[in-house]
């Protein structure tokens, strides 16, 4: 009897043993930006940094405008929205930077989750490339170039990245799985003694 008690406790733990939920939700993240030649990056309406720091939820993490000249997406210019969701990254974009040529970056880092793969989903820029052009466990590297006419985004475009996670079982449930199979091994132990005491 009591070895069914024990077999019970185990079976409990290994079921409790689910690996965590994997996934961005929750995450925090950090934005880092960067831009050469004609193009500018700063924050939407200002002329401070678009940096910054966020926690993955429902709706836009971060803003930008890229641009030629300093009115910071008031009247022309390119302005993006950063969206991020459990398992997806996605940037939108509108405007134009019209000649201005050069590049940009924007990293994505600091993810309490582990990232095990990027890969493009859809969408593109109207004129210029936006492109991944790295990853690894906690972050994500972006790069936007001209092609000799600067970036073009009239009318919107959406360009959407798939993001892959990985989980790991929760401490808790590994300690109770652990203490589960060493309760299963005592209890076989007390059962071969018994019964070779027989």
């Amino acid at each position: 009897m009591k070895l069914q008690g024990f077999g019970l406790a185990l079976a409990l733990g290994l079921m409790s043993a689910v690996p965590a939920m994997a996934g961005l939700i929750g995450s925090p993240v950090n934005l880092s930006t960067a831009a050469t030649g004609g193009v500018t990056i700063s924050a939407w309406g200002s002329s401070s940094s678009a940096n910054g720091s966020a926690t993955v939820g429902s709706g836009v993490e971060f803003s930008f405008c890229l641009g030629p000249n300093g009115n910071y997406c008031d009247g022309s210019g390119m302005l993006g929205f950063i969206d991020l969701s459990d398992s997806a990254v996605s940037f939108n974009f509108g405007g134009s930077t019209f000649g201005a040529t050069g590049a940009f970056v924007l990293e994505l880092s600091g993810f309490n989750t582990t990232i095990t793969s990027v890969t493009l989903d859809s969408g593109s820029l109207g004129t210029g490339s936006f492109v991944l052009t790295s990853s690894d466990a906690d972050s994500m590297t972006f790069t936007g170039t001209t092609n000799g006419g600067g970036f073009n985004a009239i009318g919107g475009r959406v360009i959407t990245f798939d993001v892959d996670t990985s989980s790991t079982p929760e401490p808790s449930s590994v300690l109770l799985s652990l203490i589960g199979v060493l309760g299963l091994g005592f209890a076989v132990r007390r059962f071969r003694s018994t019964a070779c005491s027989r």
